[in-house]
């Protein structure tokens, strides 16, 4: 579900998120591996008041 004026928001989490899995890639020939934490929301849907 997307909020108002939320967007770039989402898009630059995407972004942080799928440049980490590039850079684990690459560098796991070299023994370093690459830990995304990827934090849930409320687990009933809805918002923080």
């Amino acid at each position: 579900m997307g909020f108002k004026h939320c967007g770039a928001y989402a898009v630059s989490k995407f972004g942080v998120e799928d440049l980490s899995l590039s850079v684990a890639r690459e560098v796991e020939q070299f023994g370093i591996k690459v830990a995304i934490v990827v934090t849930g929301g409320d687990p009933l849907g809805g918002m923080p008041a």
